[in-house]
């Protein structure tokens, strides 16, 4: 290969070939597939209504965290730390 390219095209070669995987790193090669398994229908008894069933309640659910609590350990976590960076996530779903 030495006969081929000079140093300095070797070294374009490389440098690009290098590039090319970083970008190319994480990137899937399979596109879309196919479920594994297919469901006949039969497996499905419930239907869907948008009546409210008895089990619903405007009580929250029970928990084991105490809100004053969480509120105190979190003010006291933020004034013990050198530093605090703050982010935001936005998610959209169709």
């Amino acid at each position: 290969m030495d006969r081929l390219l000079s140093p300095k095209t070797r070294q374009i070669v490389l440098v690009v070939l290098a590039v090319s995987l970083v970008a190319l790193a994480g990137c899937t090669t399979g596109g879309d597939t196919a479920p594994t398994e297919t469901t006949t229908g039969d497996e499905l008894t419930d239907t869907p209504t948008d009546e409210p069933t008895d089990t619903q309640t405007d009580e929250p659910p029970e928990s084991d965290i105490d809100p004053g609590e969480l509120a105190d350990s979190h003010a006291a976590l933020l004034e013990d730390a050198d530093s605090v960076t703050a982010g935001q996530r936005v998610v959209q779903t169709r």
